[in-house]
């Protein structure tokens, strides 16, 4: 049975049937609780069915690409804060492949976001 006030993204504590308990930590993110409940980590991009945005499936922190508010091409809200990411062009629309998120930039460039999945 895992002890549920102990999780973390990164880490738990599990009771066993010895009566013994389990410590787990892992060096990436298994789990997330961006939405009220835990969940396992995915970093899949998918349109989200409310404002129509792109956004990382089940993230430690929230993540939208292309936001509606014109706040850069990608931003990312914690607890702590917020962090957008923008270039001086525009980007137009993306295309969007697993956790990979391609933006077709002048001649033969590319802004690639390519987000990585643990666990």
């Amino acid at each position: 049975m895992v002890a549920l006030d102990s999780l973390d993204p990164y880490s738990s504590l599990t009771a066993t049937s010895a009566g013994a308990v389990r410590a787990s930590a892992s060096t990436g993110a298994v789990r997330t609780d961006v939405s009220g409940e835990w969940a396992p980590v995915d970093p899949s991009v998918v349109t989200d069915e409310e404002s129509g945005e792109l956004r990382v499936a089940s993230p430690v922190h929230a993540i939208t690409f292309d936001p509606k508010d014109g706040s850069g091409f990608v931003a990312i809200e914690s607890d702590e804060g917020a962090i957008s990411l923008d270039v001086p062009v525009d980007l137009g629309a993306p295309r969007v492949s697993g956790s990979r998120v391609v933006w077709d930039v002048l001649d033969a460039t590319e802004v690639r976001v390519k987000l990585a999945g643990h666990g």
